[in-house]
């Protein structure tokens, strides 16, 4: 028997009257332009580059109220970090480590919780789950922070329809907060490969609201960066990081270095099988890629050959590029 539907409920809950409400409701930001309340989303980078130190430092930000990256935390959030990874001894020292080893500033934050009881669950299965959700549930906390997503299945991550789900139970466990789960990213060869370089099933990068990529990059910009995959805020670029310290800070970036460095990454992407090439396919890889004609990535080539970054031979009646063992410093 089929069920029955009130026709006029849905013309209420679906109509446009609906939609302008829900249109003109105010989002709940955690932190303003950036992430709102019951997101999704992942901070991921390669292994040792720091994920797990941008992750908590996000976490103390939105505790304290304060700012992240220029992002503004409008008001005091309670933040859950479920650190999976690190003993309870480890995890400690690195949270009173980020406080700067003030202890007294650390005991009068009332918003920030810390669990490492776990060291793996399985989120598909609900007994392996129960007590974790009846915690949160009991906490009520604004913000949850997931370290790491490896930590918290045993399927294959790989598969689209396997990872979907973990996806959407991470989703139902964390209830109405917004939650970030830390997850690795494969190691990039040179520079910052973004959401792309996600690592395992594309349906980890389909599920979220947002990606924030960290990489190490040790540029003259700085020795890390992320940048952004976003679902609804306007993208705000790759920004530079200064992390010789615990604490992540953004660097000002030189626009002029930044175009040289992105210059680079083409001419080492071109080189990436280590055979040369000859001028005239140099040249019309080096436009296509760029969006120039291969008369105007001619200069290009000759810049960086005098800047060390590429070796030019004439071998026979043909010129000859290859990238060169130690580049220069700048092209």
């Amino acid at each position: 028997m089929t069920e029955f539907v009130d026709v006029n409920d849905l013309i209420q809950r679906w109509g446009a009257r609906a939609i302008l409400e829900d249109y003109e409701t105010s989002p709940v930001w955690v932190f303003e332009g950036l992430i709102e309340k019951g997101d999704q989303w992942i901070v991921s980078g390669a292994p040792k580059s720091g994920k797990s130190r941008l992750a908590l430092q996000i976490a103390i930000a939105a505790s304290e109220g304060t700012e992240f990256f220029g992002y503004k935390c409008t008001s005091r959030q309670k933040v859950l970090y479920i650190d999976f990874e690190l003993s309870k001894r480890l995890s400690a020292e690195r949270v009173v480590t980020m406080y700067a080893n003030s202890k007294n500033k650390l005991v009068n934050n009332s918003y920030f919780f810390r669990c490492s009881d776990y060291k793996s669950i399985d989120i598909l299965n609900e007994d392996d789950t129960r007590t974790l959700q009846a915690q949160i549930e009991a906490l009520k906390p604004d913000l949850i922070i997931f370290d790491v997503l490896a930590r918290m299945h045993g399927v294959d991550e790989n598969s689209n329809p396997e990872m979907t789900k973990v996806m959407l139970r991470a989703r139902q466990l964390s209830g109405d907060a917004a939650h970030i789960i830390v997850h690795h990213a494969r190691k990039e060869t040179y520079g910052n490969g973004g959401a792309k370089a996600i690592r395992g099933a594309s349906s980890i990068h389909g599920e979220v609201n947002g990606v924030i990529s960290l990489a190490v990059e040790g540029s003259k910009q700085g020795s890390h960066s992320v940048v952004f995959s976003l679902r609804g805020p306007k993208d705000p670029g790759k920004k530079w990081l200064d992390g010789k310290e615990l604490m992540f800070n953004l660097v000002q970036a030189d626009e002029s270095i930044d175009k040289d460095e992105k210059l680079e990454a083409v001419f080492r992407s071109i080189f990436a099988d280590d055979k040369a090439k000859s001028s005239g396919k140099l040249s019309a890889v080096l436009g296509n890629l760029l969006g120039i004609t291969a008369r105007n990535a001619t200069p290009k080539m000759t810049k960086a050959v005098e800047t060390g970054l590429l070796h030019k031979e004439q071998i026979g009646n043909r010129m000859m590029y290859s990238l060169a063992k130690i580049s220069s410093s700048s092209i």
